[in-house]
């Protein structure tokens, strides 16, 4: 940086900031006793286990404190005004999303032109070929690696609501035709490297990501 600084006519420079792969840590949890009854909106099976979207502060474990009555983001009042449209795309810049989960698969963003273009082409002029779901923009490449971290924020954005599958997303429809938002994958992990921050936020404006 402080080369660069002194280059005749640079005005300012910015450092580009490495992003880390968010620290997560997995546990496993007793979450069968989360709800008092099993009555939901849905039927995802796993449904009754998201305390964090309606929380009856049933669960009670010996390391961890009693969960909290209503300490949640009151989805189920929320699902009764809006579950998700397709015309909102959201952006995960994160690990690359799995576009071929069951419970992810059909609220995916399409970009139509690469998806029935050629192979190796890009085909809508864009700059980035074979985006068919996203692009990895640390590796610089159309396909896009599954990642744990990237799938988990995907599913809790728009996992597909009332199908008979997994979990239930946020904003992930009731099961009709044209509910639920769509999921634009950007990944910027490969491991415990990672780039391509700013790319990837123009290339979600530019493509018609609406929330990042």
């Amino acid at each position: 940086a402080s080369d660069a600084r002194n280059i005749p006519g640079v005005a300012t420079v910015e450092e580009v900031p490495m992003y880390p792969r968010p620290p997560h840590t997995l546990f496993i949890s007793d979450i069968a006793g989360t709800r008092a009854s099993n009555i939901t909106p849905f039927n995802d099976p796993l449904l009754n286990r998201q305390w964090h979207y309606n929380n009856l502060g049933s669960l009670n474990q010996p390391d961890r404190a009693k969960f909290v009555l209503d300490a949640d983001c009151n989805l189920f009042e929320a699902w009764e005004k809006e579950t998700g449209k397709p015309n909102v795309i959201v952006a995960v810049q994160d690990g690359g999303v799995d576009v071929t989960h069951e419970d992810l698969k059909d609220n995916m963003w399409v970009n139509e032109a690469e998806l029935n273009g050629v192979a190796g082409v890009d085909d809508d002029g864009n700059g980035f070929i074979d985006d068919i779901h996203g692009f990895d923009f640390h590796g610089n490449k159309g396909k896009i690696d599954a990642d744990d971290h990237g799938s988990h924020v995907a599913g809790t954005v728009a996992a597909r609501n009332n199908n008979g599958i997994g979990v239930c997303g946020v904003a992930g429809g009731d099961g009709k035709p044209g509910t639920g938002v769509r999921i634009m994958t950007c990944q910027m992990f490969t491991g415990k490297a990672s780039g391509g921050a700013a790319t990837a936020m123009k290339y979600q404006a530019d493509n018609g990501a609406v929330i990042s």
